[in-house]
């Protein structure tokens, strides 16, 4: 019985020699192949885009690409804009911060655009107190100019001239123009969505050549609060301005809107517009003159609401008008899908 147990245990050291020998084998070389790599990226590839500051100003942008703010940009001087863009494809992201006049000195322009350019971006930030304009990618209507751009959550405020211009093919969105001395507003061949103008010494919006103003609202402004000019506009909201929506030259479309208080007239179309303007499906109450006041001829005016205007409609003869039903406390019995109700 003892010897049995003896032999168990001599097998023991044999057993353990194996199997160290057996994770000696498997372990390798210990040795590394060489030095670490380096795991840190460099400043370019955590931050790709080029970085504008005070310093740098005023700046002149040569180069497509992307730029940003990592602080307010503050006017020291006079006579000059602050980034003026010569080169397509450039985006500037404000990043919350501001491009402003100052005690000791005012930008001519915020942000403009020098040549026939596309394709330009500006987001995020506020362009204020400025000499002329806060953004001007149309600075001179056209003969200098930034096609297909993007203009994106961008206060312009208090600037002496207009807040935001854009060129063709360009959008505005949710963005605000605001006390501002010019027109809060102002695109040609364009469009502008959930937007606001307000208390802008001229118009608030202005919408000329083909441009699309929707479900934007304009408040307090010196003269119109929508101006269209061949253009489009739909479901926006327009009070409390001189003239509410007006329409000079051009085939415009004044469609869905609430157009309200506004001391003059809420809706217009002037003498001069071409014909085919079409007003339908307005809400326009307690204006101070006319609801709906159309002085040219070959306009379309149908399915519209007005109440407590100074006059509701005032149009002359030669325009297609739906019938004009006073509503006022009866039954709404009329089957006639065009006609324009006054109560």
């Amino acid at each position: 019985m003892w010897a049995k147990r003896d032999r168990r245990i001599g097998l023991l050291p044999f057993v353990m020699v194996v199997a160290c020998g057996g994770f000696a084998a498997r372990g390798g070389d210990l040795e590394p192949p060489g030095p670490p790599a380096p795991t840190l990226k460099t400043l370019v590839q955590v931050e790709p885009r080029q970085f504008i500051g005070n310093a740098d100003l005023p700046l002149t942008i040569t180069q497509p690409g992307s730029y940003y703010l990592l602080e307010n940009l503050v006017a020291i001087g006079f006579g000059e804009d602050a980034i003026t863009i010569v080169v397509s494809g450039v985006t500037i992201d404000l990043n919350g911060f501001s491009i402003s006049g100052s005690e000791v000195g005012i930008w001519d322009r915020g942000i403009t655009v020098s040549g026939q350019i596309d394709g330009i971006t500006v987001k995020n930030g506020t362009v204020r107190d400025c000499a002329e304009i806060g953004v001007a990618l149309d600075p001179n209507f056209g003969s200098n100019r930034a096609r297909n751009s993007l203009v994106e959550n961008v206060h312009a405020v208090a600037n002496a001239g207009d807040g935001i211009r854009v060129h063709e093919n360009s959008l505005i969105v949710n963005s605000v123009a605001r006390n501002n001395g010019g027109e809060g507003f102002r695109l040609s061949g364009s469009r502008i969505v959930g937007s606001s103008a307000w208390n802008n010494g001229l118009a608030g919006i202005t919408a000329l050549n083909r441009s699309v103003v929707d479900h934007c609202s304009s408040t307090g402004n010196g003269t119109a609060g929508i101006f269209t000019s061949g253009s489009t506009v739909s479901a926006s909201t327009v009070t409390d301005n001189v003239t509410g929506i007006q329409a000079g030259t051009g085939k415009s479309s004044i469609v869905g809107n609430e157009v309200h208080l506004n001391s003059g007239n809420g809706i217009h179309v002037q003498a001069g517009a071409s014909a085919n303007v079409r007003v339908d499906g307005n809400d326009v109450t307690t204006n101070g003159l006319s609801g709906v006041r159309v002085d040219g001829t070959g306009h379309i005016i149908v399915r519209n609401v007005a109440s407590d205007n100074g006059t509701n409609y005032t149009i002359v003869a030669g325009n297609s008008v739906g019938q004009i039903l006073n509503v006022a406390g009866v039954d709404i019995t009329t089957t006639n899908p065009w006609r324009n109700l006054e109560f």
